[in-house]
């Protein structure tokens, strides 16, 4: 058995709900320290906070992501990128929308995240739309949200239509939670978000709420004869779990977590119950229509969804018993004379989300107030509204996700949506980085402190209600994005209080549906240790290996940004650092800034001759765009610097020729290499490489492919000094490297000569994806040359594994099926052959292998007698072949 007792809550906030934590992949945690602006010194000291004045057209100039489907969008970033380059205009990227998030592609490359406090729209039939927690009948006879982020279905009753959902069943990729009332329910009235279940027990209606993450449930006690029923001295809930264990949370109340991760999935904090407060007093959240004397308690006109003023509150006990839920009513509030009817005992449920919101009230110290509906307040409530029940002054918090590791950001700005201030009067509100985070334990007695000014303002504009698209108030929070990716965190709360919290004209409400817009660009690559290289010299190493060169060496690096793309050309820059320690021990520093070209370029630096010999140089490099530098190439790894010894007497390092592969160096006779971005030949086709010294007392030669010379890599001239080739077949496309060293009679050994050449990607010559609607005969080719011809036993149109639970007539990931007849079950091309089996060529498949009794063959070839080749599924091998993905995308043949 578990089972608690809490600190009862005054307000409570709808939420019962499957959180990201237990089964969706997140950001990554944040890391990495907040770089500098290349064009700004090395150094840089974050600016103090603004001030209203000083910052208000830099908050209000950062433009707020629009949530109702009126911004362009395009499903892949460098699509989006293209687009805002064509437009001019922002276009959000399909790929990275989610239901509480967006991304935008900026016209000029940078881009722009929306966190939102609250999930504001879900997936519906392929397509997203705005949350809606009103509830329609479904075809079962449940109740269910329009659109909700959980599968929320509620009991249709089934005294009268017979429906066996329990009370309230919540489903989310394969995990389940559901609460059942111990007896039949009757036919219930639905008001919008709200089901009333009238008369459950005499006198007693059972109210649900539904919200868009989850629900809460209310026994309305009418009247005290009602009170005095047994049922209510114990109420049973029935509970059921699928993939979760219910068990006690970190703050006291119940959390049901993954059974395989251990993960906290859902969770419940303490319920408490109360009475219907004073006679004749307003319901809490009616706003006053006079401007001094506003409403102080939270916007909820209904007191089966929270206390009203001056209302008696108790806790109540619970406890799990195996398969049950036992709720103990406070029987001292149930059977005083001077409790006001009816009564309100109410569990609470809540979600386990990354972002969150709370309130603090100073004159209720131990009460919480998490995840509160509607809008609460900030400030010192005025008494003179006569409605502040004590509850003296008010902060609001906000937890938010800051996913921005290796970002450089540029602006950000929280929002939110206020919708009352005590008069017309402009008075000061400020925002603050919080201390500390917030949970559902969060009260004014441990509240975060406010750490952090952002910036203060003084807002007179208001909205009627709170939606996802109307916040009316903005904050310069830039200095607490950029502090959390220096410090890794991937969640920052921030605090909303009055400015002078002694001043009840200050007095303001706000709702929980912050935003945080972040204009950010990512900082670019670090230079990779495998695209430094330098001639004489050869690739990157340091220490004892480290080589000698007979002139000052020439450079080389490949520079690159993630903002990059085929659509959109970034340009970055490098800053290269090459030192030495003079014969006093004092490290001697040269830096040199390269000009601008597109990312993936090649650059290069010759580095002067008066550059000391025979003493270890060290040089490093780290790109640069227009807002940030990367990290320096050795850091994070001490040995990723690059070192060489230049020495004028070394011998000289040998001249590199190949007609099929470095065809511009022919007429040049030198350690020096003509290179250009050409790509020539191909993976699998031979070159010849020549080696020639100009010293005549060569004796051999040591050479590398991709790697420095080899001791075993040898080649004997057959005279001193005289050259040697070799036949070489390369294995990968893109960049190659050769490296040679000529050594001589004595066994010196010349400088390292190396030379680049570039192999070209080539494309498949067949590709078929498969996507084909029902009825289609064919299975077209992506670049239209090979249809396939389905035999009869191919199905088409068919729900691929990424419609998930859409059902069967999901379009938008479709795939085929095959039943596995030779016969007539096969896709087949018109072309006799698409590659040369006689060379190295490749094939791949994405299939979900139902049967794993048989051979089958995704793909083959026809060939003389038998098949030119074949890919597939051998029932009679073990280990890896009979592991299987379960996934299908496309199927791909080539070489």
């Amino acid at each position: 058995m578990i089972g608690g007792r809490r600190t009862m809550r005054r307000r409570r906030g709808l939420g019962f709900g499957l959180g990201l934590a237990g089964l969706l992949a997140g950001y990554a945690v944040v890391t990495g320290p907040a770089v500098a602006a290349p064009d700004q010194a090395r150094q840089q000291t974050e600016p103090a906070p603004a001030t209203d004045a000083a910052a208000a057209e830099t908050a209000e100039s950062v433009h707020v992501a629009a949530t109702d489907g009126t911004e362009p969008v395009r499903q892949t970033e460098a699509e989006a990128v293209a687009h805002a380059v064509d437009t001019g205009e922002r276009v959000e990227i399909g790929a990275f929308q989610g239901e509480s998030s967006q991304t935008f592609a900026n016209p000029d490359g940078t881009l722009t995240s929306v966190q939102h406090a609250q999930p504001f729209r879900v997936v519906r039939d392929g397509r997203w739309v705005p949350t809606d927690p009103n509830l329609v009948a479904a075809a079962d006879g449940s109740i269910v949200p329009r659109a909700a982020a959980l599968g929320i279905r509620l009991s249709g009753g089934d005294v009268a239509s017979g429906d066996e959902t329990p009370l309230v069943r919540v489903d989310r990729a394969g995990r389940s939670l559901a609460l059942d009332w111990p007896g039949p329910l009757p036919a219930p009235t639905v008001d919008g978000d709200q089901v009333t279940y009238p008369e459950v027990l005499p006198g007693v209606d059972l109210v649900v709420d539904v919200g868009v993450t989850g629900f809460s449930h209310v026994l309305v006690v009418k009247t005290p004869e009602a009170a005095q029923q047994s049922e209510l001295a114990e109420l049973q809930f029935d509970l059921a779990t699928t993939g979760l264990t219910v068990q006690d949370s970190a703050d006291g109340g119940l959390a049901a977590v993954d059974t395989t991760s251990g993960a906290p999935v859902l969770e419940a904090a303490a319920p408490v119950m109360w009475d219907s407060g004073e006679p004749g007093a307003a319901p809490q959240g009616r706003a006053a229509t006079d401007a001094t004397a506003p409403d102080a308690a939270a916007v909820v006109s209904d007191p089966a969804e929270a206390a009203p003023p001056g209302a008696s509150l108790a806790p109540v006990d619970w406890r799990i018993d195996g398969d049950q839920l036992t709720l103990v009513p406070d029987q001292a509030m149930l059977t005083d004379p001077a409790t006001r009817w009816p009564v309100y005992i109410d569990p609470i449920w809540q979600d386990t989300r990354n972002s969150a919101w709370a309130m603090v009230a100073s004159g209720y110290p131990n009460q919480e107030y998490w995840k509160f509906s509607g809008t609460e307040g900030v400030g010192d409530c005025p008494v003179s509204s006569g409605q502040c029940n004590d509850v003296g002054v008010k902060r609001i918090y906000y937890a938010l996700p800051t996913p921005y590791s290796g970002r450089t950001i540029l602006s950000a700005e929280f929002r939110v949506t206020m919708t009352h201030t005590y008069n017309s009067t402009a008075k000061n509100v400020s925002l603050y980085r919080a201390g500390s985070g917030i949970s559902s334990g969060t009260n004014w007695n441990n509240k975060p402190a406010l750490s952090v000014l952002q910036q203060t303002k003084a807002p007179t504009a208001k909205q009627s209600s709170c939606t996802s698209t109307n916040q009316n108030v903005g904050f310069t929070a830039t200095a607490a994005v950029r502090e959390a990716v220096t410090r890794g965190w991937s969640t920052t709360t921030f605090g909303l209080a009055a400015t002078n919290e002694s001043d009840q004209t200050a007095f303001k409400r706000f709702c929980g549906n912050a935003i945080l817009s972040v204009h950010y660009n990512r900082t670019p690559t670090q230079p990779k240790r495998a695209d430094l290289t330098m001639s004489p010299g050869g690739v990157c190493v340091t220490g004892t290996n480290r080589p000698y060169v007979d002139t000052p060496p020439t450079l080389f690096m490949v520079l690159r940004d993630p903002d990059h793309s085929s659509a959109h050309t970034e340009q970055v820059r490098g800053e290269i650092l090459y030192y030495w320690y003079d014969a006093a021990g004092t490290r001697v520093n040269r830096y040199f800034t390269t000009g601008w070209k597109a990312s993936g370029s090649r650059f290069q630096y010759t580095l002067p001759s008066n550059i000391p010999q025979n003493t270890p140089i060290t040089w490093e490099v780290r790109t640069g765009d227009s807002h940030a530098w990367s990290k320096w190439s050795w850091e994070a790894d001490a040995h990723a610097n690059c070192q060489f010894v230049y020495d004028s007497t070394a011998p000289a390092a040998p001249d590199i020729d190949s007609p099929e592969y470095l065809p511009l160096d022919a007429g040049e006779h030198t350690s020096a290499c003509v290179e250009d971005d050409q790509h020539r030949g191909g993976v699998g086709i031979y070159g010849t490489f020549t080696f020639d010294s100009a010293s005549t007392d060569t004796v051999r030669y040591l050479y590398g492919f991709n790697t420095n010379p080899l001791p075993d890599n040898v080649l004997v001239p057959s005279t001193p000094g005289g050259p040697v080739s070799l036949r070489w077949m390369p294995v990968d496309d893109g960049p190659n490297l050769v490296t040679v060293q000529a050594v001589d009679q004595s066994g010196l050994r010349s400088a390292i000569a190396s030379c680049l050449f570039f192999l070209p990607t080539r494309l498949a010559v067949g590709e078929w994806g498969l996507g084909e609607t029902v009825g289609a005969a064919t299975a077209e080719d992506a670049r239209g040359n090979h249809p396939a011809t389905a035999g009869a036993g191919v199905t088409f149109g068919v729900s691929g594994p990424g419609c998930g639970d859409s059902g069967p007539q999901c379009q938008f990931d479709r795939a085929i099926r095959f039943t596995g007849d030779a016969a007539d079950s096969y896709l087949a091309t018109t072309s006799s052959a698409l590659v040369d089996t006689s060379t190295g060529f490749g094939a791949s498949a994405w299939v979900r292998l139902t049967d794993d009794t048989a051979d089958r063959v995704a793909i083959s070839q026809d060939g003389s007698g038998e098949p030119g080749f074949t890919l597939g599924f051998d029932a009679g091998t073990s280990g890896n072949s009979r592991s299987r993905r379960r996934t299908c995308c496309r199927w791909a043949a080539g070489r």
